[in-house]
Protein backbone atom coordinates (compact mmCIF):
# COMPACT_ATOMS: atom_id res chain seq x y z
CA UNK A 1 0.00 0.00 0.00
CA UNK A 2 1.26 3.46 -0.87
CA UNK A 3 1.22 5.90 2.04
CA UNK A 4 0.83 9.67 2.08
CA UNK A 5 4.49 9.96 3.14
CA UNK A 6 5.48 8.43 -0.22
CA UNK A 7 4.07 11.56 -1.86
CA UNK A 8 5.65 14.13 0.41
CA UNK A 9 2.68 14.91 2.67
CA UNK A 10 2.20 14.10 6.33
CA UNK A 11 -1.61 14.18 6.28
CA UNK A 12 -2.97 10.63 6.55
CA UNK A 13 -5.99 10.45 4.27
CA UNK A 14 -8.66 7.94 5.33
CA UNK A 15 -9.23 6.55 1.84
CA UNK A 16 -6.91 6.18 -1.14
CA UNK A 17 -7.14 4.71 -4.63
CA UNK A 18 -4.07 4.37 -6.82
CA UNK A 19 -4.94 3.66 -10.46
CA UNK A 20 -3.06 3.87 -13.75
CA UNK A 21 -4.82 7.12 -14.69
CA UNK A 22 -5.44 8.77 -11.31
CA UNK A 23 -4.65 8.87 -7.61
CA UNK A 24 -7.65 9.60 -5.39
CA UNK A 25 -7.35 10.54 -1.72
CA UNK A 26 -10.38 11.36 0.40
CA UNK A 27 -11.28 12.03 3.99
CA UNK A 28 -14.24 13.31 5.99
CA UNK A 29 -12.29 16.34 7.22
CA UNK A 30 -9.31 18.22 5.87
CA UNK A 31 -7.91 21.02 8.00
CA UNK A 32 -7.48 24.42 6.28
CA UNK A 33 -4.06 25.06 4.83
CA UNK A 34 -1.77 24.64 1.86
CA UNK A 35 -0.85 21.08 0.96
CA UNK A 36 2.11 19.98 -1.14
CA UNK A 37 1.76 16.51 -2.62
CA UNK A 38 4.08 14.83 -5.13
CA UNK A 39 2.56 12.28 -7.49
CA UNK A 40 4.05 10.02 -10.15
CA UNK A 41 3.52 10.46 -13.87
CA UNK A 42 4.26 7.52 -16.16
CA UNK A 43 5.16 7.86 -19.84
CA UNK A 44 5.65 4.72 -21.92
CA UNK A 45 7.22 6.37 -24.97
CA UNK A 46 9.58 9.26 -25.57
CA UNK A 47 8.10 12.65 -26.42
CA UNK A 48 6.61 15.74 -24.81
CA UNK A 49 3.56 15.24 -22.60
CA UNK A 50 1.21 17.35 -20.51
CA UNK A 51 1.29 16.34 -16.85
CA UNK A 52 -2.20 17.18 -15.56
CA UNK A 53 -2.60 19.38 -12.52
CA UNK A 54 -4.11 18.11 -9.31
CA UNK A 55 -7.75 18.88 -8.50
CA UNK A 56 -9.24 19.14 -5.02
CA UNK A 57 -12.95 19.56 -4.27
CA UNK A 58 -15.56 19.02 -1.59
CA UNK A 59 -17.52 15.85 -2.25
CA UNK A 60 -20.98 17.24 -1.48
CA UNK A 61 -20.19 20.79 -2.63
CA UNK A 62 -18.17 20.38 -5.84
CA UNK A 63 -18.47 24.09 -6.59
CA UNK A 64 -15.83 24.57 -3.88
CA UNK A 65 -12.61 23.40 -5.53
CA UNK A 66 -8.98 24.14 -6.26
CA UNK A 67 -6.64 23.16 -9.06
CA UNK A 68 -2.87 23.21 -9.50
CA UNK A 69 -0.98 24.05 -12.69
CA UNK A 70 -0.38 21.51 -15.43
CA UNK A 71 3.21 21.08 -16.59
CA UNK A 72 5.02 19.86 -19.67
CA UNK A 73 7.23 16.79 -19.27
CA UNK A 74 9.81 15.73 -21.85
CA UNK A 75 10.90 12.09 -22.02
CA UNK A 76 14.06 11.47 -24.03
CA UNK A 77 15.41 8.20 -25.39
Amino acid sequence: MITAEDYGTDFGFHHQEVRDDAIVWSDEYLPPGVYHIRYPVRATTSGTFLMPGATAFEFYEPEIFGRSRARMVEIRE
